[in-house]
């Protein structure tokens, strides 16, 4: 089967969401993607919580020095969007090997929203990796 797959963790800037609590136009993003792979019998994921270390080891000292304080909190805060980024290509690879077997992963922000529910988005994607004989689409 197929899987779509989206990371939404809770991020130093409160973008996407705080103390647990997610924006309404969070929610209704996820709600309207379940709807969509709902429909056409793929499976949907959410990673809300790291697996990641943070920082990456090699990245452990690169806010510290001489900055000021401001400057520090963005560096952190830069480490972690990077890392939050990394997560996607790591829950891929999590789910790509997992023992569900899913031929195909789509991982996307959780801002994107599959929006033609009368097209199985997903299949079709599909359909042109193959034809293709591709096995990465990015878009």
């Amino acid at each position: 089967g197929m899987l779509l797959a989206e990371t939404v963790m809770v991020d130093g800037r409160s973008i996407w969401g705080r103390n647990g609590i997610r924006p309404g136009w969070v929610r209704t993003a996820l709600a309207a993607n379940h709807a969509h792979v709902a429909k056409h019998g793929h499976a949907m994921a959410l990673r809300w919580k790291p697996t990641l270390r943070f920082p990456a080891k090699r990245r452990d000292h690169e806010c510290d020095g001489g900055k000021t304080r401001k400057e520090r909190q963005d560096c952190w805060l830069n480490l972690e969007r990077e890392t939050f980024n990394w997560e996607k290509h790591q829950m891929m690879l999590d789910y790509l090997h997992s023992p569900q077997n899913f031929t195909h992963v789509l991982v996307m922000d959780a801002d994107a929203v599959l929006v033609q529910s009368a097209n199985d988005t997903m299949r079709r994607m599909a359909l042109i990796l193959e034809a293709s004989g591709k096995d990465l689409l990015v878009a």
